[in-house]
Parts: structure tokens; C-alpha cells; sequence
């Protein structure tokens, strides 16, 4: 299979035309990985170069960031060249050197990769996906556009994809706004006159033990409804911008196993909540009043809930469309 398949990078000197082993998923996960660590090392340069230039720090931060990107992706192109020559000025030659800095270490990661990737597990590449999706919130239009491009997907794919990242991470916003908002007005009836006081269950344990059973079990149900979203051909987002980008780059990284990319998008919501609960615990000076514990518990049960409920109304919205559109056909 040829490497330029999937474009991404420059041919390394002496690097094999075809691996017969390397299927296009695995080489997705090539191309995807190497651009993420070209980032970093794009990143690291343009903090170095934006410390050099004293002054406007946050703007030369990013000039340099574009600079290095545009002209390593300039692949040679004499036309491009001038062309960036003449927007970046003298500052061209610092970028073109950097970069003559850069290339022997990630020709050398990318062979290393190349050898790997033959190899790897479905889980090995569910990691180097996640690495990559949970920068791809923070990457501007067109370096999202570059991440699905090393994914695999064509232009149109892009254009249309980028555009569901985008509203997914605004229903991000507005979810977490919405939960955070019934966590409060949980706390401050909490602080009025306790939750925990009002349950029937004598033993403080076991109602905590039931809110941490029904928060978490509604989050197995979060996760199911993204994983549905998801895999709805006229959706293809969700409410959580993190499940959505790793679900679109698992689409091409493991095309044939949607089993797998379903478990991880389910795994994604409760293991994103472990994680706060974990930060939550160690930054807690002193012990967490139980009723704060349980406020909280049914505060997201409740909320993941609603989001269930909302998703279930969307995907009954579209087998509805889809039903009445294959009746007009006929």
C-alpha cells in the first residue's frame, strides 16, 4: 500500500513504498499519532521563539505556530514557498531552520512508528486515538481539518465533520452549563435543610452507597445514547465533544471493529466522572459532609437522565425522517 494514501507527511529517505502487513487503519494511526507529536514540537518551538521575541508574546506564540505548520506542509512546494516567504519575511528563515532541526526526529519516531504499528492491539490504537482526539477541542478550523485528513477522511468528509466537532463542542458547553447549574441549586437546597435527611434509609452508608449505584449507572446510560448518536449516519455527534472526535478518528483507526469503538465511547462517559471524583477526593482538604457527596450523585443521576431521555428524542426524530423519506421514494 502505498504511504502517500493517506498524505500527511514527507517521505522519509530509504522508507519502504509498500508495507504489505499495514492496513489502512494501522497507517491512519500513523499519520494520526505523527501529527499530534508534530504539534508538540511544533508548540515547544513557537513558546522558544515567542520568549525570543520579548514583546507580544501571545501574538508571536502563534505566528510561529502557523509559520512552522504552513511551511512544513508546504511539502516542498517552490510556489508555496514564495508565497509564505513573502507573509512571514525574515522571520521565514528562523521557521525553515527550526524545522531542518525537526525533521531528522520525526523521520526517526515515524520509522519507529512504521515498524510498530504492524503490531499494535486494537487497544494500543484506541490510545494513540485518544492522545489525539482530546487535543482536537482545542485545535483551530484548520488544524482540524489536517487531524481528519491524516484520519483518512476525503475533503467533503472534512468539511462536513468539522462542522459536528464544532456544534458538538457547543452542546458541550451548554450541557455542562445546564449541569453545573442543577448542581448548584441542589447544593443550596442541600444547605437548607439536608438531603440525606429526607430519604427513608436509616444507615448513611447505604444511601450513599445507592447514589454513587444510580450516578454511575446513568452515566453507563449517557455513554450507550452517545455511542447511538454517534453511529447514526445523520447525526454523527454528541453532547460531549471528547466522545465525538474519538469516535470520528476510531471510525477510521478500527473500521471494522464497531463493537470496540462503541465499548470506548461508553467507557468515555463513566471514566471521565471517575476522573473528576478522584481530583475531587485528593483536593478535598479535609472529609466531604456525606450530604454534599449525595447531593451531588443525585444532582448527575438526575441530569444524565435528561440527557438519555433528550438523545432518545433525537434518534426517534430521525427514524421518523428516514421512515418518511423512504415512503416518498416509493
Amino acid at each position: 500500500m502505498p504511504l502517500e494514501r493517506f498524505h500527511p507527511f514527507k517521505r522519509v529517505n530509504n522508507e519502504p513504498r509498500s508495507f504489505k502487513e499495514l492496513t489502512p487503519g494501522r497507517l491512519a494511526v500513523v499519520n494520526v499519532s505523527m501529527y499530534s507529536r508534530l504539534l508538540d514540537l511544533i508548540n515547544k518551538e513557537a513558546t522558544s521563539f515567542a520568549v525570543w521575541k520579548g514583546s507580544g508574546r501571545p501574538a508571536a506564540y502563534d505566528q510561529a505556530r502557523r509559520g512552522l505548520e504552513d511551511i512544513y506542509f508546504a511539502n516542498g512546494d517552490k510556489e508555496k514557498l514564495e508565497r509564505l516567504q513573502k507573509d512571514w519575511g525574515r522571520d521565514f528563515d528562523v521557521f525553515e531552520n527550526v524545522l531542518a532541526r525537526l525533521e531528522p526526529i520525526i523521520q526517526q519516531e515515524r520509522r519507529e512508528l512504521l515498524q510498530e504499528a504492524p503490531y499494535m492491539r486494537d487497544r494500543d490504537v484506541v490510545r494513540h486515538a485518544w492522545r489525539a482526539a482530546r487535543r482536537v477541542p482545542k485545535l483551530s478550523h484548520d488544524q482540524r481539518i489536517r487531524m481528519l485528513e491524516m484520519a483518512g477522511y476525503t475533503h467533503e468528509e472534512r468539511i462536513g465533520l468539522v462542522k459536528k466537532i464544532g456544534v458538538s463542542g457547543g452542546f458541550s458547553v451548554v450541557t455542562s452549563g445546564i449541569a453545573y447549574g442543577m448542581l448548584s441549586v441542589a447544593l443550596g437546597i442541600n444547605a437548607d435543610s439536608s438531603l440525606l435527611d429526607k430519604i427513608p434509609i436509616q444507615n448513611m452508608r447505604d444511601a450513599l452507597l445507592l447514589s454513587y449505584a444510580t450516578h454511575y449507572g446513568s452515566l453507563v446510560v449517557k455513554g450507550h445514547q452517545n455511542a447511538r448518536l454517534l453511529n447514526s449516519p445523520d447525526i454523527e455527534m454528541s453532547g460531549d465533544v471528547g466522545a465525538t472526535t474519538l469516535a470520528l478518528i476510531l471510525k477510521r483507526l478500527l473500521p471494522e471493529n464497531q463493537s470496540l469503538r462503541d465499548h470506548v465511547v461508553r467507557a468515555l462517559a463513566v471514566g471521565q466522572t471517575g476522573t473528576g471524583e478522584i481530583v475531587w477526593r485528593l483536593l478535598s482538604a479535609a472529609n466531604i459532609d456525606p450530604s454534599i457527596v449525595f447531593t451531588r450523585n443525585v444532582s448527575g443521576t438526575i441530569y444524565n437522565t435528561l440527557y438519555a431521555v433528550v438523545a432518545e428524542v433525537i434518534l426517534e426524530t430521525e427514524r421518523v425522517k428516514l421512515f418518511v423519506k423512504e415512503r416518498k421514494s416509493k
